[in-house]
């Protein structure tokens, strides 16, 4: 059952050990999260209920990422507590984050010059998450299997998404496992210059949190990033937010240059991370009958398997 205002009240002032000063808001966003702005202890707090069931493992691997994207210098919440068996919320999952306020980048990015700071701030960020270092690449922060080579790494993950992916319907023959031998190919041509660092894997303008001048005010939902080849981060970038604003992709690739190198064998290593994440893409929203969206990541993985690696 969803939370009452005062329910959230006294849920909050118990964990922490504060008194709540305002009325908590329940706030419309997220899909797997009941959440609440909250006034507490003189701050601004973003409580973030899980649905009952949700794993432990998740949990634990968002609140690592976060505070590891934190320790960075990233422009990120700092998470204030995580409780993964919550007496007070009949064992749900809490997680209590500092609130951020901001924009979506959409409602600011209404000049040339907003549109230039904001591409240029998140490169910025961008880079400086992608600075997070980590032991060995794997499918949760702080989770195990573990792989030392992003070869090793994508030997154990492709053979996953190719056994999700006999039950799509949308890949025709082969299409799917195809791509993923070529993925497995580029892996180990490129694995030497990899090194496992934050990735967040769900970047695009839903989340980030934008200032009314355009600066970058937060990266959002760290909720799956992986220790991961960085290079994954400009999948949905390239994908779902360069092609809207015609200098996006310059302003951006050269901020980030500011704080990190280019990575070497971008081309190659973005392929092998655009065959892995749209594939799960297409995979996952047609399981969850999202068909436009499946659609859409089909057409994305057949343009770019059609081009030249």
């Amino acid at each position: 059952m969803p939370y009452s205002g005062e329910e959230m009240r006294r849920l909050t002032e118990r964990l922490l050990g504060q008194t709540v000063t305002a009325n908590p808001m329940k706030m419309d966003l997220g899909y797997g999260n009941e959440n609440w702005r909250v006034e507490c202890g003189g701050r601004t707090l973003l409580v973030k209920i899980a649905k009952q069931g949700h794993p432990v493992a998740k949990a634990e691997s968002a609140s690592r990422a976060q505070r590891l994207a934190h320790a960075s210098g990233a422009p990120v919440a700092r998470e204030v507590l995580l409780d993964t068996q919550c007496e007070a919320a009949a064992g749900r999952i809490v997680r209590i984050l500092e609130f951020l306020p901001g924009h979506h980048p959409i409602d600011v990015l209404d000049s040339p010059s907003s549109i230039d700071t904001f591409f240029e701030s998140l490169g910025r960020a961008v880079a400086v998450l992608h600075s997070a270092r980590c032991d060995g690449f794997a499918s949760r922060v702080g989770g195990s299997p573990s792989f030392p080579t992003w070869a090793e790494y994508v030997a154990y993950r492709a053979p996953q998404i190719a056994d999700r992916g006999r039950s799509c319907t949308l890949f025709t023959g082969t299409e799917l496992t195809d791509a993923l031998d070529e993925a497995l190919c580029l892996a180990q041509q490129v694995s030497r210059v990899v090194e496992p660092r934050l990735t967040h894997r769900d970047l695009y303008l839903d989340n980030v949190l934008a200032h009314a001048d355009g600066q970058v005010g937060a990266l959002l939902d760290l909720d799956i990033a992986e220790p991961w080849d960085p290079v994954a981060d400009f999948v949905k970038l390239q994908w779902q937010v360069f092609p809207r604003y015609r200098t996006a992709a310059k302003t951006f690739h050269s901020a980030y240059r500011t704080i990190s190198a280019d990575p070497p064998l971008f081309e190659e290593r973005l392929r092998v991370a655009q065959i892995l994440e749209l594939s799960n893409h297409v995979i996952n929203a047609q399981a969850m009958d999202h068909m436009d969206y499946a659609q859409d990541a089909l057409r994305q993985l057949d343009h770019v398997l059609a081009s030249a690696a």
